[in-house]
């Protein structure tokens, strides 16, 4: 069973030297930085709800493309961000452990109708040769099929759930060969694998919330 072992190594911009910041302001915002996790499957509403969330005065959201792993601690201290950090990563929905180890943490899980979940994603077509039909996220190396890895080495170490079997065969078939019914079966995997978050969290003694898409859009 392949399952991805890197860590995150994004980039982040527009932040300076956190040196030149005097350390008694830095504990003074530490403590008083309410930080959130913004987690959840592709095509939850993570984006809608960071946004929502960035739209209040005293929140910043940090996006995972511009979120850099090393500076976790930084964006708390640095006064360019406001007293309450929102990080959206579903992408990294599984390291809840490492961001258990930040102070007062809030964890907000988006979950949706795994109906318009999983053909949200399925839409998402990524491009691998030029000229022909792109592969479905639910079934992209680099999208669903590589989630899906990552969440069963934490979920399913034993590799007990019944879905592991269609996942091995699906991932050994070339991206381009993969079938519609193989991105159905691997979307609803996805989507099963993503609502059992809330669960570790709170096994982790995380205070986590779960957030409603169709509550987000009503």
């Amino acid at each position: 069973l392949p399952v991805p072992q890197e860590t995150v190594s994004l980039t982040v911009t527009g932040l300076s030297d956190f040196s030149r910041h005097d350390a008694c302001q830095k504990a003074a915002r530490m403590q008083l930085n309410k930080p959130v996790i913004i987690t959840g499957g592709h095509r939850s509403g993570t984006t809608l709800l960071g946004l929502m969330l960035d739209s209040h005065p005293q929140i910043t959201t940090v996006d995972e493309d511009k979120f850099d792993n090393s500076k976790l601690v930084d964006y708390m201290e640095h006064p360019a961000y406001a007293s309450c950090v929102a990080f959206k990563l579903p992408a990294e929905a599984t390291a809840f452990r490492q961001f258990g180890m930040l102070p007062a943490l809030t964890g907000l899980c988006c979950v949706r109708d795994p109906r318009d979940q999983i053909l949200s994603f399925r839409n998402l077509a990524y491009a691998l040769v030029e000229g022909q039909p792109g592969v479905a996220g639910t079934i992209y190396d680099h999208g669903a099929m590589h989630e899906i890895g990552r969440y069963l080495a934490i979920i399913d170490p034993q590799c007990s759930h019944p879905g592991v079997a269609e996942f091995r065969r699906i991932a050994a078939i070339p991206a381009l060969e993969r079938t519609r019914r193989d991105s159905i079966l691997m979307g609803a995997l996805y989507w099963e694998l993503n609502n059992m978050l809330p669960g570790l969290y709170a096994a982790e003694g995380l205070p986590v919330h779960v957030v409603s898409y169709e509550a987000l859009i009503t």
